[in-house]
C-alpha cells in the first residue's frame, strides 16, 4: 500500500500566502512495503518522544532504502529530532538542504523548522523573517499556536513588546482548549505589566485589535499609569474605551471604575494606621498608638485648621485578615493618602499585599523579612533583624574580636537574631564558639551559662529582652564574665575575665541600666532611638510624650513619630496623591527624625536604622 500524498488547499507557489502549512504531513510515497513499514515504525517513535529510537529507526531506513521517494522525510525528521534535541546546528544542516529541494511542500515544513531553530539559537530576527511567512496559513491549530508563541518570544526578546501582544491574540484566537487561552492571557498580563513602556502603551492602544485578548489589558494599564499621576480625565476615558470594548458586566470594568472613584477621593491630610490594639502584641501597638498621637496632635500645634493632618485608626487584633480589612476600610472609607503599620509579622504581610493592590503607600512598623518586595508602595520604617545583627557583627571585626558567644530565649525573635548574628559573624571573619539558651520566663540564669564556662569567648551577644538582661547581666558577672569594652586596660575583678557584651535595641533601656548598670558597663548597643534618661539629646517628640504620658517614650513610640513625620514632610512638600507620596519616600535619603533612620533604600528598607552606642555609666555614648 502506498503512503499517502499530503493533500495541500492551493496549488500556489511555496512562499505565496494562499498556500495551507501541516506539518504532520509526509510528502513522499513509496511503493515499497518495506520501506513503508519501517518508516511508519520511526515515525511512532519520533511522535512518542522517543527520539533516540527514532533517530536509530531513520538511520537504519537510509542505510536500507537509499533511494526510496521517502529519503526526504526521513532526513526532515531526523532535522526535527535534532531540534528537539538540541542540536541545533545539526537541524539547520538537515533543514538547509531540505529547503533547496524540489518538494515545495517538503521544503515549506523544513522553513518552518528552521525558523524555530534560528530561535533557539538566538537569532530572534532571523527567525521572526523566517516564520512571519507562515502567519495564517496553518492547518492545525497546535501548529498555529506554535508559530504564534515563536514570534511573541522572538518579538519580547527583541524588545518589540508591542509585537509580542499582537502574536499573543494570534495565539488566544486559534487556542483550542481554554487552559491555551488562559495562557495566552496570562503572557499577555506579563507583558503588559512588565516590560511594556508607556510609548509602548500608546502604540499598543492605537494598533492592537480591540477584539483581542491583550487589548482590555493594555486599556487597563494606560487607566492605572494615570491614576498615578492623579490624571482622571485620562483614566476615564480609558474606562470609557474598556467598557465599549467588554461591557458594562464585566469584573475588569467594575474594578477599574472603583479604582478611579477610590483614588479621585484621596485626602492628603489623612493618614492612617493598622495597628493591633487588642490581641498578644496590643503593649507594642499601644505605644506605637501613643507616638502616633504625639505626632499628629501634639506637633500641629498652630498649624491652620484646613493645613492640619488627621490620624484614622484600625485595630487588627493581630489577625491578618482584620489587618486587609482595616486597609480595605481606611482607603475605601477613609480616602487616606499613606497607611503606617502593622506591627506583627503575618498582619503586615497581608496589610502590605492589601496596600500594594491598592497603589497605597505603607510605611511598615515590622521587622519580617523581605516585606518590601511585596511591591514599590511597601516601604519598612523599623529595624530589622538582620540589620542589627549585621551592624553588631561588623562590630566584632572593627573591635578585633575573633570569639563569640550567643545566649538567648529560646524563642522565635532570639532564634532568629542569633542565626541572622552567626551568618554576619562568620562573613565578617569570627567565629562563634559557644551558645547557651533559656526558656521564656527563666530567672536563674546558673545552669543556663554552663556551656560557656570552658569556652575562649572574647564577648557575648545578648538577643534578650531587657527585663531578661536585668537579671543575665549580674548571672554572667557571677560566672565569670565581667562587662568591659574590648581593649580596655582596666583590669576586671579577680576570677573573672573582661567580656565584651553585645545587645540589639530590645535589651536595653533606661530601667535597666539603672538596675544593673554596674555589670554593663562598656556593653556596645545598637540602639535606633535614645531617651533622654540615657544620653539621647531633648527633642519636641521627647517632651511631649513624657508630658503626655508621664513616661519615657520607646524607640516603637519613635519609629511611628518619625513614618508619621516622613509622609507630613512628603504631602507638605506637594505630594497630593499617593503616586506622588509613594514617589517622594522613595527619594529620601537624609531625614532628621528623632530616631537614626534617615531614609530608605533602591529596596525601600530603612537607612542607617540603628546607630552603635557604649554603655557608660548610666548614659548611652557613641562609640568611638
Amino acid at each position: 500500500m502506498a503512503f499517502a500524498v499530503v493533500l495541500l488547499l492551493s496549488a500556489v507557489t511555496v512562499g505565496c500566502p494562499a498556500r495551507a502549512v501541516r506539518l504532520s504531513d509526509v510528502s513522499g510515497t513509496t511503493d515499497d512495503p518495506q520501506a513503508e513499514g519501517a518508516f511508519r515504525r520511526a515515525m511512532r517513535e519520533f511522535e512518542s518522544g522517543r527520539y533516540e529510537e527514532a533517530r536509530q529507526e531513520l538511520d537504519s531506513f537510509l542505510t536500507r532504502f537509499p533511494a526510496d521517494p521517502l529519503v526526504a522525510d526521513a532526513r526532515l525528521t531526523l532535522g526535527r529530532i535534532a531540534l528537539e534535541t538540541g542540536d541545533v546546528p545539526r537541524a539547520r544542516q538537515y533543514f538547509r538542504e531540505l529547503r533547496r529541494g524540489d518538494d515545495q511542500a517538503l521544503a515549506e515544513q523544513a522553513s518552518f523548522f528552521d525558523g524555530l531553530a534560528l530561535e533557539r539559537a538566538g537569532d530572534h530576527a532571523g527567525a521572526i523573517e523566517a516564520l512571519r511567512p507562515f502567519a495564517g496559513r496553518m492547518v492545525d491549530p497546535a501548529d498555529a499556536e506554535l508559530l504564534y508563541r515563536t514570534l511573541s518570544t522572538a518579538s519580547t526578546s527583541l524588545g518589540d513588546h508591542v509585537g509580542a501582544l499582537r502574536w499573543v491574540d494570534a495565539v488566544a484566537q486559534v487556542a483550542t482548549t481554554q487552559s491555551a487561552r488562559r495562557a495566552a492571557e496570562q503572557r499577555a498580563t506579563q507583558i503588559v505589566q512588565g516590560p511594556l513602556s508607556a510609548e509602548g502603551v500608546e502604540q499598543a492602544l492605537r494598533t492592537l485589535p480591540r477584539g483581542g485578548v491583550a487589548w482590555p489589558l493594555v486599556v487597563q494599564r494606560s487607566a492605572r499609569d494615570a491614576l498615578d499621576v492623579s490624571d482622571f480625565a485620562r483614566a476615564t476615558e480609558m474606562l470609557a474605551l474598556l467598557r465599549d470594548s467588554i461591557g458594562d458586566e464585566d469584573q475588569r470594568v467594575r474594578d477599574l471604575g472603583e479604582a478611579i472613584s477610590d483614588r479621585r477621593n484621596v485626602d492628603p491630610h489623612v493618614i492612617g494606621a493598622v495597628l493591633p490594639l487588642s490581641g498578644r502584641a496590643r503593649e507594642v501597638g499601644a505605644e506605637v498608638l501613643r507616638g502616633l498621637y504625639v505626632a499628629s496632635e501634639g506637633l500641629q500645634e498652630g498649624v491652620p485648621e484646613g493645613q492640619r493632618f488627621r490620624l484614622v485608626v484600625r485595630d487588627d487584633a493581630g489577625d491578618p485578615e482584620r489587618a486587609a480589612a482595616a486597609v480595605d476600610d481606611l482607603v475605601q472609607t477613609e480616602h487616606v493618602i499613606g497607611i503606617i503599620g502593622s506591627i506583627e509579622g503575618g498582619t503586615a504581610q497581608k496589610a502590605a499585599e492589601r496596600a500594594q493592590s491598592y497603589s497605597v503607600p505603607i510605611l511598615l512598623l515590622s521587622p519580617r523579612d523581605d516585606l518590601p518586595a511585596v511591591g514599590p508602595h511597601v516601604f519598612r520604617a523599623y529595624v530589622t533583624n538582620a540589620s542589627e545583627a549585621s551592624i553588631l557583627a561588623a562590630a566584632t571585626s572593627s573591635l578585633g574580636i575573633r570569639d563569640v558567644a550567643i545566649v538567648h530565649p529560646d524563642i522565635p525573635y532570639g532564634r532568629a537574631l542569633r542565626d541572622a548574628f552567626a551568618e554576619q559573624v562568620s562573613a565578617a571573619g569570627a567565629r562563634v564558639v559557644g551558645e547557651a539558651r533559656y526558656a521564656p520566663g527563666t530567672r536563674t540564669f546558673t545552669d543556663t551559662l554552663s556551656p560557656l564556662r570552658n569556652v575562649p569567648v572574647q564577648a557575648i551577644f545578648l538577643p534578650c529582652p531587657a527585663a531578661d538582661v536585668r537579671l543575665l547581666a549580674p548571672a554572667l558577672a557571677a560566672a565569670g564574665f565581667w562587662s568591659s569594652a574590648h581593649g580596655s586596660p582596666s583590669a576586671p575583678p579577680a576570677g573573672t575575665r573582661a567580656t565584651q557584651l553585645l545587645l540589639p535595641s530590645v535589651g536595653i533601656d533606661a530601667e535597666t541600666v539603672r538596675v544593673a548598670g554596674r555589670y554593663l558597663q562598656g556593653a556596645v548597643v545598637s540602639t535606633p532611638f535614645e531617651p533622654p534618661s540615657l544620653g539621647g539629646a531633648p527633642s519636641a517628640f521627647s517632651s511631649s510624650y513624657s508630658s503626655r504620658f508621664s513616661r519615657e517614650p520607646s524607640f516603637h513610640a519613635a519609629f511611628a513619630h518619625d513614618a508619621w513625620q516622613l509622609i507630613r514632610a512628603a504631602v507638605e512638600r506637594g505630594a497630593s496623591s499617593r503616586a506622588a507620596l509613594r514617589d517622594d519616600l522613595a527619594r529620601v535619603r537624609d531625614a532628621r527624625g528623632v530616631t537614626a533612620m534617615r531614609g530608605f533604600g533602591e529596596d525601600r528598607e530603612p537607612l542607617s536604622p540603628v546607630r552603635l552606642e557604649r554603655v557608660d555609666g548610666i548614659r548611652l555614648a557613641p562609640l568611638e
